[in-house]
């Protein structure tokens, strides 16, 4: 609280000799620069990327309510990442306040685009992001191993670092399938090659303000299978370029799976979906032209 108070004086100041038109904050969990526009007396856009409980666990000093209600005060322009994150904030928020801007998702994306490995019977699977509990990668293994129990040979690669316990927990969750049905890493250098190497991306969150990994796999034209939870699901929704399952529910998740091994074009059909929808929806000028609006709009 003290750094934060002395930050905000330091802020304030420099805000006054600067003399911005607007000044933009994006992290829920720290008001300095909000109360430092306030004292100012420059407009305030706040944006949220996250929903901060239900994703990453975070615990707000005041309340979640109590938090959004001091972000409503102090901004002129409230910015989420998906409608789902819209839809919380707007409990708290003034009615007309919140805009949505989905992420520019455009970094080592340009490079040309390849097949899927596509092997009959053996699809490969690839779930990206940090190992933990609200990731839900024990969904993926549970749902490869009944896939595998059916007969069908599907691999899977989990890439992400790993986060003390859990990951043993990963490692222990794997023990009794066959050598190469899954296969766990710490850390990859390229993930769109990642990406490209893959037949289908999986998203198992409990609960994701947005999804950039989805927006990534549908800009290399592969399907997406995604927890109908949180921001991601309507990506794929809007889209049309995947499955949905609930979260948690390892039986359905292989059913998605096994759906998409079965019928290539499907998969194919769906790849193509979400690359167009992505083109359009998740690009840099869109976000410059989203963002550039609400400064507009936060200096009335």
């Amino acid at each position: 609280m003290a750094s934060n108070v002395f930050a905000v004086m330091c802020l304030a100041s420099w805000f006054r000799r600067q003399r911005p038109h607007v000044v933009a904050t994006n992290s829920i969990t720290n008001p300095a620069g909000a109360y430092a526009a306030r004292a100012a007396g420059v407009p305030h856009i706040w944006f949220i990327n996250e929903f901060g409980d239900l994703d990453h666990g975070y615990r707000f000093a005041l309340g979640l309510a109590r938090t959004l209600r001091v972000v409503d005060r102090l901004s002129a322009r409230v910015v989420t990442c998906s409608r789902a994150l819209a839809r919380r904030v707007g409990e708290q928020i003034t009615a007309g306040k919140v805009e949505v801007a989905y992420y520019a998702v455009t970094t080592g994306l340009n490079r040309p685009l390849v097949n899927a490995p596509g092997k009959p019977g053996a699809p490969r699977v690839l779930i990206l992001g940090r190992q933990h509990p609200g990731k839900g990668q024990t969904d993926a293994i549970a749902a490869i191993a009944r896939l595998r129990e059916r007969g069908c040979m599907a691999t899977l690669r989990i890439a992400g670092e790993g986060q003390g316990s859990y990951g043993r927990e990963l490692e222990r969750r794997c023990a009794g399938l066959d050598d190469g049905a899954v296969t766990i890493l710490q850390r990859v250098d390229d993930a769109v090659a990642e990406i490209d190497a893959c037949d289908v991306l999986l998203l198992c969150s409990r609960c994701e303000a947005f999804g950039r990994v989805v927006v990534e796999a549908m800009k290399r034209g592969r399907p997406v299978v995604v927890t109908g939870a949180g921001g991601a699901q309507e990506l794929v929704v809007d889209s049309g370029g995947g499955l949905l399952y609930p979260p948690g529910d390892d039986a359905a998740l292989a059913d998605a799976i096994a759906r998409l091994a079965r019928d290539p074009a499907e998969a194919r059909r769906l790849g193509e979906a979400g690359r167009a929808w992505a083109a359009r929806q998740c690009t840099l000028p869109g976000y410059a032209g989203a963002f550039l609006g609400t400064v507009r709009r936060a200096r009335g």
